[in-house]
């Protein structure tokens, strides 16, 4: 992954447009911690909120699908929630090109760069790597892998040979 530019988007508190191997191409924007409304307010933590740009030209591109699962794993295992209660983390993701190789782990990975440039607190480093479907994080106090299992909606641990 290149790291096009960081910054782009002023009114966003951290944005990263970031360009794939294959030539993909993704901007991601980082709004928060901050005011959240009443039907999203979360007492214990903040809430995350993904917006994904339709992907109905990419494959395997279901977007409310793909939102659902970046908001999962951001909410469960990324962001530290708890550090900001009755917030909002708002996400916007915008893929710009997508090409078939890499447009996913560039997604993931644009959207951890962007939470860091937003300086959002995070529990958990996360990387996504070519071929990978889904996401995996590594927790720095154990080193253990945990990744998202599409089935349970849930993040579990990955047994690494």
């Amino acid at each position: 992954m290149r790291i096009v530019e960081l910054g782009l988007i002023r009114a966003a508190d951290g944005s990263c447009l970031a360009q794939g191997p294959a030539g993909s191409t993704v901007l991601v924007t980082v709004s928060g911690p901050g005011p959240v409304k009443s039907k999203h307010e979360r007492i214990d933590g903040a809430t995350v909120l993904v917006s994904l740009a339709p992907l109905n030209y990419a494959p395997g591109g279901d977007s409310d699908l793909w939102a659902g699962r970046i908001e999962q794993v951001l909410q469960s295992a990324v962001v530290h929630v708890a550090a900001h209660p009755r917030s909002l983390i708002s996400v916007s993701v915008q893929p710009l090109h997508i090409v078939a190789d890499d447009w996913l782990p560039l997604l993931w990975n644009a959207v951890f760069v962007a939470l860091l440039h937003a300086a959002v607190p995070l529990r958990r480093p996360m990387v996504a790597v070519g071929g990978a479907r889904d996401i995996g994080v590594v927790d720095p106090t154990t080193g253990d892998v945990l990744c998202f299992e599409s089935e349970t909606g849930k993040m579990a641990p990955v047994a690494l040979k």
